[in-house]
């Protein structure tokens, strides 16, 4: 209960020597149970070392700290715990109830690849104009059938600048496979 004075001082002083030990990267952070408190010493204070924590190993109990996250209202760490385990669904349906950030949700759905994760994002942007914008705008670069996602576009829903959209966002996936083919050409 960090509203105690002397619960905070003490958990302060655990964060801030667990901090230290991590940075020097002892060997204590092998054991599952010091990486575990770590990542709720994060989360509970809120740190913005949490996530980069949370990438850099996957030595703690999963499901406790996703607790903490979700307690914490932490819901991008939370999400990321989510896909770490295995149920990239439950990781968009915070994104979309709680983050409601359409570039994030759309980085999410491409960094879990997950075909339920791609259906939920889908769907949302029939009913939310700025999700269908950011997707229609990065269109080539989705994991969903093209043509479907397009003609479930709810009339009221399509955007004025349509066309526009969709051009740039096929000129940029062009620009990007000329590069990849660059890349190719001089490394072979």
């Amino acid at each position: 209960d960090y509203s105690n004075p002397a619960v905070a001082t003490i958990q302060n002083f655990k964060l801030e020597y667990l901090d230290k030990l991590y940075e020097k990267k002892s060997d204590i952070f092998q054991q599952e149970k010091y990486c575990t408190e770590l990542a709720r010493l994060y989360v509970r204070t809120r740190s913005p070392k949490t996530m980069e924590f949370l990438k850099s190993t996957a030595n703690y109990d999963l499901m406790d700290i996703c607790a903490e996250a979700d307690n914490a209202q932490m819901y991008k760490e939370e999400a990321y715990l989510f896909s770490t385990a295995g149920s990239a669904e439950k990781g968009m349906e915070i994104h979309l109830n709680h983050i409601k950030n359409a570039e994030e949700s759309l980085e999410y759905a491409k960094s879990c690849d997950d075909k339920k994760a791609w259906r939920m994002i889908s769907e949302y942007a029939y009913k939310d104009q700025n999700y269908l914008k950011c997707m229609l705008a990065d269109l080539p670069s989705l994991n969903i059938d093209m043509v479907d996602f397009i003609k479930g576009i709810p009339d009221h829903l399509m955007p004025d600048n349509f066309e526009d959209l969709i051009r740039n966002s096929l000129n940029e996936y062009k620009r990007k496979l000329r590069t990849a083919q660059l890349a190719y050409d001089i490394v072979s």
